[in-house]
């Protein structure tokens, strides 16, 4: 039975990308809140990131920067690799540390190079984001949970069922949400998903949901929203066995509904 702790605590997490972009718009490498810098100023084709990422929690607990990823080296690879299904792209992992107020902790650089049409760029600096950024970075490793029994399901479909049962009771003056949030999506397989994304190939969007037909099943949320703030109730066994009858039951209905 794990104990709440205010130091395994992550409270007013502040958005943490730390990111560089050369090629057709510019930016140095420096912290900024999001990628609306690259994504949201015009339209791009042909970019090469370099991004920082934070192993593990510490930067979170103790600067409150929602930075925290939990996949070790070749768990972020496969990650990644899955956006190679829905564009081509090359990127590389280099483990490394990184320095944040005058301390360092471990880390990632991770170089990706791309070059294709600009809903290409949001998607895979959307997919790219889940692996750190709270809370969708515990909800990915329940995905992957899920996908130890689920072996025959796509990892984005999981990780949509397990996001589902999350926006619906999660407060969100406890930490802040960014609006890729998703709710009572279908599912979408990999050609559905290549299909949905090329017909915004001249017009991008802005949030990455839209791509998922909305439907209107009832789905059950994850119960004790305040415990969510705890890195002891994502990993203890219990409470994932709890939320794991919550996804199921979800999973079997959105399933059903897969475009």
């Amino acid at each position: 039975m794990w104990e709440k702790s205010d130091s395994d605590k992550l409270r007013y997490l502040s958005f943490h990308n730390e990111y560089s972009a050369k090629g057709t718009r510019d930016n140095s490498l420096q912290h900024r809140v999001c990628f609306a810098d690259i994504l949201n100023r015009g339209t791009i084709k042909e970019e090469h990131y370099e991004l920082k990422v934070y192993k593990g929690a510490e930067l979170a607990l103790k600067h409150n920067k929602s930075n925290s990823c939990f996949l070790d080296k070749d768990e972020l690879s496969e990650h990644l690799s899955r956006a190679k299904q829905i564009v081509n792209f090359e990127f590389s992992i280099e483990e490394t540390d990184h320095e944040y107020s005058g301390n360092s902790y471990p880390g990632y650089l991770v170089k990706i190079d791309l070059d294709a049409p600009h809903v290409y760029h949001r998607y895979v600096l959307t997919w790219f984001r889940y692996a750190y950024e709270y809370p969708f970075n515990l909800l990915l490793m329940d995905a992957r949970r899920l996908q130890e029994e689920l072996v025959d399901e796509d990892i984005e479909n999981l990780f949509v069922t397990c996001a589902d049962c999350f926006n619906g009771s999660y407060p969100a003056s406890y930490n802040t949400v960014h609006s890729i949030s998703v709710s009572k999506n279908k599912f979408l397989t990999i050609e559905g998903l290549k299909q949905k994304l090329s017909e915004h190939e001249g017009s991008d969007c802005r949030c990455m949901n839209v791509l998922y037909p909305k439907t209107t099943a009832a789905i059950d949320c994850i119960p004790n929203t305040e415990d969510c703030q705890y890195l002891g109730y994502w990993r203890d066994d219990e409470e994932f066995q709890k939320r794991r009858e919550i996804y199921l039951k979800a999973y079997n209905k959105l399933k059903r509904l897969k475009s």
